[in-house]
C-alpha cells in the first residue's frame, strides 16, 4: 500500500486517541499498543492511521453487503427524525471520551445537508461539542510556542489539537454560511446565534483573567450581514441586541471602519483615513448593489447615538456579563461611526433609501456626528436634484445653519426659487409648507441672511 501522509479531514485512529488520552491524563503508554509496535518497524503513525481508516471502511462495507436485505445500487434512506438523533447521540459520545472524537467529521458533515432539520440539528451538536472544548480545554486555541514548529516534531497530543482546529474551523466555516442570505431564516437565527457564543467563549476563555474579542470573526459576522444580493433586515435586528454589550459595539464599529475603506474609489480617499489606528482595509472590494446599502443603512441605525456613556466605576454589558474593568473611548466611537456614516452618504443611493436619509438625517444622526458639517455636501448636492429632494435638502441645511454655523448665504435664494405652482402638487406639500413658514419665522439666524 502506498504510504502517504493523512488529509486534513482524516479520521484519527483509535490508537492515537488512546495514546492522546494517556499523555493528557500524565500515563505512560504501554510498549504493547499496536500503534507504538508499528513505529518500532519503521512505520509511520500516520501510515498506521491510514491503514486503520481503510480497515475500518472495508469492514463496514462488508458487514453492510451482508446484512442489507436491499438490492446492490439502491440505498435505503434515512428518515430525517432517525438522522436528528444520531447527530444528537453522537454530539454526547464525543464530549464523554475523546476516544470517539472521529465522530466530529459525522457532525461537520451534516451542516451541509440538504435537509433543514439535519442541519439545524448539526449545528445544534457542533455547538455543544465546540462550547465543551471552549470552555474546558486548550485545544481550540493555538499556542504562541507552536508557531512555525514542523509537523514531524510534534507530539501525538499537538497533533490531535491541531486536528481538532481544523474540525472547528470547518464548522465555522459552515456556520458563516448559514448566516448569509441564501438560508432560511430559522437557519440564520440559529447561525448568529452560534457564532456570537463562539465569539464570547473564545472572548473569556482564550486567555484566564484577559479579554480578547476575535475580530476576525466578529468581522466576518459583520461582512456575511451586509449581503448584496438578499435583505437581511431580520438578522441584522437580531444581531442589533449585541451591539448593546461595550465589547461588541467597539468591535463593530472597527470591523465597519475596515469595510468602509473598501468603498472609496481613489488613492486620496483611502489616505486620508490611514494611519488612524485602525486594521487595513481588506482587499476585496464588495458589490455596492442597492441591497448592500440598504443592509448597510439597517446596521447603522442599530447603533443608539444619543446614549450617555457609563459613569466610573459602574458595571458594563460585554461579553461574558458585566465588567467594572472594560474602558470606552466614547470619542473614538463617535469618530469612527462618523466617518462611517459619511463615507456611506458618498455611494450611489438608492431613491428611497435616499429620500428616507434627507428625512432622519437632520434629527437623529447629525447632531451626533464627530463634525456635522461634514454632511453639507450631501445636502446640497440632494438640493440640485430638484423636486421633493429639494426641498428636504433644505431642511438639513437650515439645521446646519441654524445650529453649527453653517456660512450659506444662497439658503433663501434656494428656498424661493422652490415657490411655484407646481409645489401645491408635490407629495410632501405639507412638510414644505410647514417648513418654510418655520424658515420664515426664525428669530436665530446670521445677519448675513
Amino acid at each position: 500500500m502506498a504510504k502517504g501522509r493523512r488529509s486534513k479531514k482524516a479520521p484519527i485512529s483509535s490508537e492515537k486517541l488512546q495514546e492522546t488520552a494517556s499523555i493528557e491524563d500524565g500515563e505512560a503508554c504501554t510498549p504493547s499498543s499496536p500503534s507504538q509496535e508499528a513505529v518500532a518497524k519503521g512505520k509511520k503513525i500516520e501510515d498506521l492511521d491510514a491503514e486503520i481508516a481503510e480497515d475500518v471502511v472495508e469492514e463496514r462495507s462488508s458487514d453492510a453487503s451482508k446484512e442489507s436485505p436491499v438490492s446492490e445500487g439502491v440505498v435505503k434512506a434515512k428518515k430525517p427524525q432517525d438522522s436528528v438523533f444520531d447527530i444528537k447521540k453522537k454530539a454526547s459520545l464525543v464530549i464523554e471520551d475523546r476516544k470517539n472524537s472521529n465522530l466530529l467529521i459525522d457532525i461537520v458533515g451534516c451542516l451541509s445537508s440538504k435537509s433543514d432539520d439535519v442541519v439545524i440539528a448539526g449545528a445544534q451538536a457542533a455547538n455543544k461539542v465546540f462550547c465543551h472544548f471552549l470552555k474546558n480545554s486548550a485545544a481550540l486555541y493555538e499556542s504562541d510556542s507552536l508557531a512555525g514548529k514542523p509537523a514531524e516534531s510534534e507530539s501525538p497530543l499537538e497533533k490531535y489539537h491541531a486536528w481538532l482546529r481544523d474540525r472547528y474551523a470547518d464548522a465555522w466555516r459552515h456556520i458563516v454560511a448559514m448566516l448569509s442570505g441564501k438560508s432560511s431564516s430559522r437557519k440564520q437565527g440559529l447561525a448568529l446565534q452560534v457564532a456570537m457564543k463562539w465569539i464570547e467563549l473564545e472572548t473569556v476563555y482564550r486567555k484566564q483573567g484577559e479579554h480578547h474579542v476575535p475580530i476576525n470573526k466578529l468581522g466576518t459576522v459583520v461582512e456575511t450581514l451586509l449581503d448584496p444580493e438578499h435583505d437581511m433586515k431580520s438578522v441584522i435586528s437580531k444581531f442589533i441586541q449585541y451591539l448593546d454589550m461595550a465589547d461588541v459595539k467597539t468591535y463593530t464599529l472597527k470591523a465597519l471602519g475596515r469595510i468602509a475603506r473598501t468603498w472609496r474609489v481613489n488613492a486620496q480617499a483611502s489616505a486620508e483615513t490611514k494611519g488612524d489606528g485602525e486594521e487595513p482595509a481588506p482587499q476585496k472590494k464588495p458589490e455596492l448593489t442597492d441591497r448592500y446599502l440598504t443592509n448597510v443603512y439597517h446596521l447603522l441605525l442599530g447603533f443608539d447615538m444619543a446614549a450617555e456613556p457609563p459613569k466610573a466605576g459602574e458595571p458594563i454589558a460585554v461579553l461574558g456579563g458585566d465588567s467594572t474593568r472594560y474602558v470606552i473611548d466614547r470619542e473614538q466611537e463617535v469618530k469612527r461611526l462618523s466617518t462611517v456614516w459619511i463615507t456611506f452618504l458618498r455611494q450611489k443611493l438608492p431613491f428611497r433609501l435616499y429620500r428616507e436619509l434627507l428625512i432622519m438625517l437632520p434629527e437623529k444622526v447629525v447632531p451626533y456626528l464627530h463634525n456635522p458639517l461634514l454632511v453639507t455636501d450631501f445636502f446640497i448636492e440632494s438640493y440640485n436634484r430638484g423636486g421633493s429632494h429639494s426641498l428636504m435638502a433644505l431642511n438639513g441645511l437650515f439645521v446646519l445653519i441654524h445650529r453649527y454655523h453653517l456660512d450659506y448665504p444662497n439658503f433663501y435664494e434656494k428656498l424661493y426659487a422652490l415657490l411655484e405652482p407646481d409645489v401645491f402638487y408635490q407629495k410632501y406639500r405639507a412638510r414644505f409648507f410647514f417648513l418654510t413658514d418655520l424658515f420664515l419665522s426664525s428669530t436665530h439666524l446670521p445677519a448675513y441672511l
